[in-house]
Parts: structure tokens; C-alpha cells; sequence
């Protein structure tokens, strides 16, 4: 028999060049693939709208962002329809390439994010 790219999967296993556990394992790695693109490109869109928000015209009065909406900040989460570890990982993402930074907020006085706890950390434009 020739093999071309005609030739289908069950041919080949008939053949014993492939088995059917190898066919199962490549299904579950193609599914694996999709669902991390698929992350990907929300995190990605959700990075985008972070950044839209931050730099639009309705919000340039806002000097602080926040996942969920504070006293002294705007939540991103009233804008943006996804979950929060989505948000936080777009967040870290734009604050690792340098389009928003991060830091602590007490009081209204700007410190280092290390000084303060997971409740008191804001964003800001760069």
C-alpha cells in the first residue's frame, strides 16, 4: 500500500506504523494546545482593554486602578467582563513590560508594592 496524503489515520494503524493510544495522546495534546491559544488571546484582549481604559478619555482623572473598585481607585472589573485572575494576569503583564506600574497606596502617599499588603496595591499610567 502507498501512503499519501489520502491515506487515514485508521489505515496507518491497521498498518501497526501508528497505534490508536498514540491517535488518544495526540487529541488531548491538540485540545491542551488550543485551550492555552484560546488563554492566551484573552489575556492578550484583556490587556488591550486595561490599556484603552487607562488611557481613554472617560477615566483621565483616575490616577489609580484596581482590580475591583476601592475608595481611592477606579476597579477594572466594572469595565472589562471576564474573570480576576484573567485581569491580574494582564495586569502583570503590562506592568512587567513597563505600560502601567505598580504600586502601594496608604493613605493617598504612594509607596513600593513591597511595603504594603495585597489590599493596598494599585496601578497607574507609566
Amino acid at each position: 500500500m502507498e501512503i499519501s496524503t489520502k491515506t487515514t489515520i485508521q489505515s496507518l494503524i491497521d498498518l501497526g506504523l501508528i497505534k490508536s493510544t498514540q491517535v488518544e495522546e495526540w487529541n488531548k495534546k491538540s485540545i491542551r494546545l488550543q485551550l492555552k491559544a484560546d488563554k492566551e488571546l484573552l489575556i492578550t484582549g484583556t490587556s488591550d482593554a486595561i490599556l484603552e481604559l487607562m488611557n481613554g478619555d472617560m477615566e483621565k482623572e483616575t490616577k489609580f486602578f484596581s482590580v475591583k473598585k476601592t475608595s481611592n481607585s477606579t476597579g477594572l472589573m466594572s469595565f472589562i467582563n471576564t474573570d480576576r485572575a484573567t485581569v491580574l494576569k494582564s495586569l502583570t503583564r503590562l506592568v512587567k513590560s513597563e505600560k502601567i506600574v505598580k504600586v502601594g497606596v496608604i493613605g493617598g502617599e504612594v509607596k513600593s508594592p513591597s511595603e504594603v499588603n495585597a489590599f493596598q496595591i494599585r496601578y497607574m499610567r507609566a
